[in-house]
């Protein structure tokens, strides 16, 4: 996650550099930041079994660049005050990490 928000960060700068403007980083700090706090794991088996069906179903797979692949091994937790579900795609075995919104609650 911190190499991703890395790289938008390169990005940024890079294109406010190319656009000769000064760019706003400050949320960018800020998601490092979250990212460097300690993980709270949650009870992911606290949740309805629909609840949990539906996180372990609907995913997304960067490697795999698919959709609704399946997650192996779920573990909740919060960081920086949002919450994650992450696990292993049922397919590749590469880790997937779901962040969810309110709309998920």
């Amino acid at each position: 996650m911190l190499m991703n928000q890395c790289l938008v960060f390169k990005i940024r700068l890079a294109l406010a550099k190319e656009r000769n403007i000064t760019p706003n980083i400050k949320p960018i700090q800020e998601d490092i930041m979250a990212d460097l706090e300690p993980k709270k794991i949650r009870s992911f088996t606290a949740r309805t079994l629909e609840d949990q069906q539906a996180f372990i179903e609907n995913t997304w797979c960067d490697h795999c660049q698919k959709e609704n692949l399946g997650l192996n091994s779920p573990v909740e937790y919060e960081q920086g005050g949002t919450v994650y579900i992450e696990g292993k795609c049922s397919v590749c075995a590469h880790l997937v990490i779901t962040e969810l919104t309110n709309d998920d609650f």
